[in-house]
């Protein structure tokens, strides 16, 4: 993994956050063995060629996942079309086939020491959750500013509002048609995917919590303990925050380096995961800090 705080140059203001992982990851690696590492690997550089040559920043890698951020919505795009068209053409062994969602996003994401968080990096990381391997989704925002610029028989295909967890409105989302690639796909995995709400049933309100945690004094733990020790820590801290989200019931929505967001169902379950959080890392020698956002989502009963 890369700890993106060593990155002094990742730009600020009005962005473009795209983030990718590896459909069915988890069956990919039973089905490959030990051919696995080889093949992520190879995702993993072609990927990176497609960014570099967009001039994309690499925030954060997490296992089969990248987050990189552009200056311009186009770059972004051209990034990802490079990417699907290069994972579609690579020669992968049977039934190692890598297929790749990416979500697309332009907002504000807020600068921090280790990289950005904010809501802007949740939306685009749950438009992305939304799609199927081999598709490229886009926010509203990026979409406008994309589609009159488009070239080489690119298309938008609006694919309506979807209500996506843990968001508090309906996100209007669109696929990018890539011209010999495939175009169809299964319905979006939104939360209204699930079924429609039964005629006569008005919505229901519920309340879910944001969990904002990050380690105090990490730039200068970096400094002090060097870049293998501290590489050695972060791992056991983010270990640690994730046994404590499944032991509370929380879901992790991204992690960049030592920064964790989260979302619960009640407030209490993430107050009470917070401060396990805190007691668990104490044995490293660390503190924390956290944050609870309440945000009011729209839920149906469904039938």
């Amino acid at each position: 993994m890369k700890w993106s705080g060593a990155i002094p140059d990742l730009p600020d203001g009005t962005l473009t956050v795209l983030l990718t992982d590896v459909e069915a990851s988890t069956q990919l690696t039973v089905r490959l063995g030990d051919r696995y590492p080889d093949v992520l690997a190879a995702h993993c550089a072609l990927l990176r060629a497609a960014f570099a040559a967009h001039e994309g920043h690499e925030v954060d890698t997490q296992g089969d996942s990248f987050f990189v951020v552009f200056r311009r919505a186009t770059q972004a795009v051209a990034a990802a079309i490079a990417s699907q068209r290069a994972l579609a053409a690579a020669a992968w062994p049977d039934g190692g086939a890598v297929r790749v969602r990416i979500g697309i996003h332009t907002g504000e994401p807020i600068r921090t020491p280790a990289g950005y968080t904010g809501l802007d990096v949740i939306r685009g990381a749950r438009i992305k959750d939304a799609g199927h391997g081999g598709q490229v989704l886009l926010s509203r925002s990026t979409a406008t500013l994309v589609e009159d610029v488009l070239v080489g028989g690119v298309s938008l295909r609006d694919l309506g509002a979807h209500r996506l967890k843990g968001l508090p409105r309906p996100e209007r989302i669109f696929q990018l048609i890539i011209p010999d690639l495939p175009a169809d796909f299964p319905p979006l995995q939104s939360l209204d995917a699930r079924g429609l709400p039964r005629q006569g049933v008005a919505p229901r309100r519920v309340l879910t919590t944001v969990l904002f945690v990050d380690m105090v004094g990490a730039t200068e733990r970096l400094v002090a303990l060097g870049d293998r020790r501290w590489l050695e820590m972060r791992a056991q801290y983010v270990a640690l925050v994730r046994q404590e989200l499944a032991r509370h019931g929380g879901e992790e929505v991204n992690t960049v380096a030592d920064e964790t967001l989260a979302i619960f169902d009640g407030a209490l379950a993430a107050i009470r995961c917070g401060c396990a959080i805190r007691d668990a890392v104490h044995g490293l020698g660390m503190a924390v800090q956290s944050a609870y956002m309440p945000v009011r989502s729209s839920m149906t009963t469904r039938p």
